[in-house]
């Protein structure tokens, strides 16, 4: 993995061996947020930058939604799992869904700094690398059970 520099947007990022980016760092231009919440601060941040991950808008407007617990007709998107704090900083993290489910080990983390009234992101985590599964017409195909 290397890291580059985007002297547009001020931050670095990591790309694996396949030219995809797994990381984007704000640790010397932290982004100040307003939200007054971590989880609507790491959605603000997704709409701004989820782009430099590849992320589309589409898969980013149920970010505050959980997964759901059965088949959705619903495309490759991302929705609320977690939120954790230690101290000063709290993380969040998103599911990677098809059909409403959550993909095995694709997600996408967002970590800030807390404060009052407002977030400083400074990096957001990486995307796992197994991403999509790609198994959307197997789901679809198979049988109802009774």
């Amino acid at each position: 993995m290397f890291q580059q520099f985007d002297s547009a947007r001020n931050f670095y990022y990591d790309v694996d061996e396949n030219g995809t980016v797994r990381q984007l760092l704000h640790t010397h231009a932290p982004v100040d947020s307003k939200a007054h919440t971590p989880q609507l601060a790491a959605a603000e941040y997704l709409q701004e930058f989820g782009p430099a991950l590849g992320l589309t808008p589409p898969q980013l407007k149920n970010l505050s939604q959980p997964p759901s617990s059965t088949l959705e007709d619903a495309p490759v998107e991302y929705r609320f799992h977690m939120e954790k704090h230690q101290f000063d900083s709290a993380t969040v993290a998103f599911y990677q869904t098809d059909l409403g489910l959550p993909v095995w080990q694709a997600g996408v983390a967002v970590q800030m700094k807390v404060k009052f009234a407002g977030c400083w992101i400074n990096a957001i985590g990486a995307q796992w690398p197994w991403g999509h599964c790609g198994r959307r017409s197997l789901c679809r195909s198979l049988p109802e059970l009774p």
